[in-house]
């Protein structure tokens, strides 16, 4: 995994030199431990606010800045506007019939529960096959003594 650079940028090269990823597909807590990393590197811990919701979004040309507003009511002005929505704010669940009759354990990677989860000697299912799906996968296998299948999800559409 390259991590989350990419352009070819003098800040992104030199980043990129800086941090030694320690296995081919870095689990979560890596990730997590990179991330903080680029935070620190670039200051930018200022300019991050969490777990605020944007309920407005309008970009003021003559000014160049965007206008925000936010589920708490407070109005921020800002120069760069990123969007960081998707698989690490919401939470896609396949929709299966049946599942909720499903007796087993089930984990979502976005939701991956802080203490971990023992696979061992379990039987282990994943569904998906993109970024998440295929290391989850081979730690799955490294770890689950009985068996772990991948499953690819099909759309129809």
């Amino acid at each position: 995994m390259s991590g989350s650079c990419c352009g070819s940028s003098a800040a992104a090269s030199e980043l990129q030199q800086e941090w030694q990823w320690t296995e081919r597909y870095a689990t979560q807590p890596e990730i997590l431990r990179y991330l903080d990393h680029v935070v620190d590197r670039f200051d930018l811990r200022r300019d991050i606010q969490l777990r605020t919701r944007v309920t407005a979004a309008l970009f003021d040309e003559g000014a160049d800045r965007w206008a925000l507003g936010t589920g708490q009511g407070e109005s921020v002005s800002a120069r760069f506007l990123v969007l960081a929505t998707g698989c690490l704010s919401v939470a896609k669940t396949p929709d299966i019939e049946g599942i909720e009759r499903f007796q087993g354990e089930r984990h979502h990677t976005s939701r991956w529960p802080q203490e971990g989860v023992d696979f061992t000697g379990k039987r282990v299912g994943v569904l998906g096959t993109g970024s998440t799906g295929v290391p989850y996968r081979k730690r799955c296998e490294e770890i689950a003594a009985q068996h772990c299948e991948g499953f690819a999800l099909s759309r129809a559409g």
